[in-house]
């Protein structure tokens, strides 16, 4: 066979004296044969690669964004120990900008008779038909990379109004009594969404039998449906207009970028509109005070707070009339209109005691604790309690240490948020119940196949296309809440030699068990074939063909993974001071500043009782060992200015087939880890201030124009800077 597990051409890449695959050259737009560069196994390196586009040039860095902001606040005090308050705020957000290329690969067939046919390949064609061949054509490529995408428009508005009261009846007992509302509406229009049996009708386009000019087949056949390979067609007849009433408008699918028909992109690609709205509604009421009044500790008066809370969250999504039509679906798979919330009631309460003080090596002991109990409709009762203790042996030291057990709850986006669906690339191999990596992984791995598919002797993967599997995102309404368990250690330091000086620093340690979260679609079908038995969340989220056993769709919705462990210190350390002594003058004030964290530890493990998937992450992309942020301040009068610089430690951010840090540090053949490097971002900036109500600053950010680290494929969280480059900020400050 020529062709490989991957549809690519292997060692000879001519059939019948003529190239298997041609390109479209992306400069000069002629047609040639396509270069494979050195193809190793199953995979191609250098020449024209996938011929896919992952990006627009014409996309802009940043959306252009226009915000306007108006917030009242007003209060009234009704007497000397009871006032009101309110707060009325109103944002709307409007952003515009051009779309990165819709990456959804169409494989289409073409007809030999299609008027749009390049010649080089239609004399190949004929020339291999007259040999008595009986050849096929088929085109794949990125349905949005030959056309002049519109800009989006995504338009947000937020409005929230709080208003209470508040007193104080005694030392003993304060209060405050609020209600907030808040409402956030989001619109996103997208001004090109293509219509996918528009595009088949377009596409397929002959000689119109009298003119001889291009027309759609559907004009003469109304019956006629090409459809695609992939992605597979809801249905297979035209559902969005009647073939044959003249609608239709040929559109050329080899043509380059900026030269198809304004009315045939017209006719593929129409305005939608996603809208989405968040509702929040919530009473809080809180009562503190100490007890001074009534009795002391050797330390002072016992402080204490206690209080509820009732939360009401609401969420409705709306897709857009193509999605709500099937009319832009890979499969049958319609989204829901989402209209769904949850509420809580929460109460609390927390005390801090001060135990001594004033004593030999004890000049402060406090101890403090605090619990939370919530009642949510959708995961039910949970409780989160925290305790710790601060002593101070001297006046420059204090020593803390604390315990704290938090619930996290799962929120609207992770429970009901309407599932949708999208391709996935299953690479050979990476299906657990491939025959040749059967006994690769756990000792339950072949047994759990066996049921898994029912014909396993002869079951072969590699008949599967990468693009026939599809991954389904959205909300997950099994999850349950997220429990977090933290421990702290610590000091503060203000040493008596050095006056001006502080240093800070904690040691954490946390873990989350049941934490929420997603994982890879790989790990999910892994993780079910390697499990004990076949009863675990992830079969639950894989379905396979019943006859052919191949992967059909996967979950990829939140789930709860077993446990995230994160380990390391935080530090900060500042210096006020000034050089007036040193150097006999007035010369300002200084203060020098560096924090950042050590990360020790950080991993995760996808599932209780599967020990290979715990990951370990710290030294990975998103997660340096070391990240600090200095700055050296000045202030003299009117006039103020500051330098700094934040540091990254380097980091191994993988490559595009998905390797992480111990992964490539295991593999001799993966010899050049893809490290970022380390990195220094500086900015330096200034202020005047004219008078009390007047102020212009100048700021300079990423002031030596560092570019950010390369991205992983589906990485979009540039960093260490953003892919803005330098910026330069000019502000005024005034006060009316």
């Amino acid at each position: 066979s020529l062709i490989n597990r991957f549809r690519v051409a292997d060692g000879d890449t001519s059939f019948g004296g003529f190239p298997l695959e041609h390109t479209v050259d992306r400069v000069t737009g002629v047609v040639r044969p396509r270069d494979f560069g050195l193809v190793v196994g199953d995979f191609t390196i250098g020449g024209d690669g996938l011929g896919q586009v992952f990006s627009n040039p014409r996309a802009p860095s940043v959306p252009d964004i226009e915000r306007y902001f108006v917030n009242v606040i007003g209060s009234y005090d009704f007497s000397n120990n009871i006032s009101g308050f309110i707060e009325a705020k109103y944002v709307r957000n409007e952003a515009s900008a051009v779309l990165n290329d819709n990456f959804r690969l169409i494989v289409q067939p073409i007809a030999p008779d299609n008027v749009f046919i390049p010649q080089v390949v239609q004399s190949q064609f004929e020339n291999l038909t007259a040999q008595g061949f009986e050849p096929q054509l088929a085109l794949s490529r990125a349905w949005q990379d030959n056309l002049t995408t519109p800009p989006s428009d995504t338009t947000r508005e937020t409005f929230r109004i709080v208003g209470g009261f508040e007193g104080e009846v005694s030392k003993a007992l304060t209060y405050s009594i609020s209600a907030n509302f808040g409402r956030t509406e989001t619109s996103f229009v997208n001004n090109a969404a293509p219509i996918l049996d528009r595009y088949y009708a377009a596409t397929d386009a002959i000689a119109d039998p009298v003119t001889g000019q291009p027309i759609c087949r559907s004009d003469i056949d109304p019956d006629s449906f090409p459809g695609a390979v992939f992605p597979a067609p809801v249905s297979t007849t035209y559902r969005s207009f009647i073939p044959g009433d003249g609608s239709c408008v040929p559109l050329n699918p080899f043509a380059q970028r900026n030269t198809v028909d304004p009315e045939a992109v017209a006719f593929v690609f129409q305005r939608t509109e996603n809208v989405a709205s968040i509702d929040q509604f919530v009473v809080n009421a809180t009562f503190s005070g100490n007890s001074e009044e009534f009795f002391t500790f050797p330390g002072g008066a016992v402080s204490y707070a206690a209080g509820f809370e009732y939360r009401d969250e609401g969420s409705e999504v709306v897709p857009n009339a193509l999605d709500l039509n099937q009319l832009d679906r890979f499969q049958a798979n319609q989204p829901p209109i989402l209209n769904g919330g949850f509420d809580v009631v929460e109460g609390f309460a927390e005390i801090s005691v001060p135990v001594l003080a004033d004593l030999p090596f004890v000049k402060k002991l406090t101890i403090d604790a605090s619990v939370r109990l919530a009642d949510y409709s959708t995961v039910g009762g949970t409780k989160s309690f925290a305790y710790g203790s601060v002593w101070q042996p001297v006046n420059n030291l204090r020593i803390r240490a604390s315990f704290n057990r938090a619930i996290r709850a799962p929120n609207i986006g992770e429970l009901i948020v309407p599932q949708t669906a999208g391709p996935s690339l299953l690479r050979p191999g990476e299906d657990p119940c491939d025959p040749v990596g059967l006994e690769q992984g756990s000792e339950t791995r072949r047994a759990n196949c066996e049921l898994l598919i029912p014909d396993l002797a002869n079951f072969n993967p590699d008949q599967s296309n990468s693009g026939d599997i599809f991954n389904i995102f959205g909300g997950n309404p099994d999850i349950t809440e997220e429990t977090a368990d933290t421990y702290t250690i610590g000091f503060a330091f203000t040493p008596s030699a050095a006056p001006g000086l502080a240093i800070v620093a904690d040691f954490y340690d946390i873990q989350i068990d049941d934490a929420i979260g997603t994982t890879n679609f790989r790990n999910i079908i892994r993780n079910c074939a390697d499990a004990d038995t076949i009863d675990n969340v992830f079969c639950d989220a894989v379905t396979r063909d019943p006859e052919t056993g191949l992967v059909q769709t996967i979950q990829a919705t939140p789930l709860n993974i077993a446990f995230s462990n994160s380990r390391g210190i935080d530090y900060q350390i500042s210096y006020n001071f000034d050089l007036d002594n040193l150097l006999s003058g007035d010369f300002g004030a200084f203060v020098a500043t560096l924090g950042g964290t050590y990360l020790i530890k950080r991993e995760e493990q996808l599932a209780a009782g599967f020990p290979d998937t715990i990951d370990r992450l710290d030294g990975e992309s998103g997660f340096p060992k070391h990240f600090l942020n200095a700055g050296l301040s000045w202030t003299k009068g009117p006039w103020s200015a500051d330098y700094g610089f934040n540091f990254t430690s380097s980091v191994v951010f993988g490559n595009q087939f998905g390797f992480g840090r111990e992964e490539l540090e295991e593999n001799p053949f993966l010899l050049d880890q893809p490290n970022t490097g380390s990195a220094f971002v500086h900015y330096l900036g200034g202020a005047y201030q004219i008078n009390e109500d007047f102020q212009v600053s100048l700021r300079v950010n990423n002031l030596f124009d560092r570019d950010p680290f390369k991205l992983r494929n589906g990485e979009d969280n540039f960093r260490p800077v953003s892919a803005l480059g330098r910026t330069v900020q000019l502000g005024v400050q005034a006060k009316f």
